[in-house]
């Protein structure tokens, strides 16, 4: 058994994972468009956090873990919103690999 401490209780957080897919406008061009894939509640953690300097601005970044129920279909492929901000998934992990809970890595911040 897992000392992760994943419980249902503490899964209070809704958090949208999000699909990509990839259009073609009008004119012929490619644009990217991201959609719900399923909005879970998730507890959220923040792992560890990054601050950068320059000219002027500073850039905070943070890597952080969402544990929530099993889903399947979930892969890095797909994003997370949270908070108003979006998240690039990492790694999906299935804990204990007993299909009960994912713990999916994340970093702040994607590249659109």
């Amino acid at each position: 058994m897992a000392s992760s401490g994943a419980s249902v209780g503490s899964m209070t957080k809704s958090i949208v994972i999000q699909s990509v897919a990839n259009t073609t406008d009008a004119g012929g061009g490619r644009s990217v468009a991201w959609s719900t894939y399923k909005t879970v509640y998730a507890n959220v953690e923040q792992l560890s956090a990054n601050t950068k300097y320059g000219q002027g601005v500073v850039d905070e970044k943070g890597l952080y873990a969402f544990t929530m129920r099993y889903t399947t279909g979930i892969t890095t492929q797909h994003r997370i919103s949270y908070n108003s901000k979006l998240f690039s998934i990492t790694s999906v992990i299935d804990l204990d690999e007993r299909n009960k809970y994912l713990v999916i890595k994340a970093s702040e911040g994607v590249a659109v």
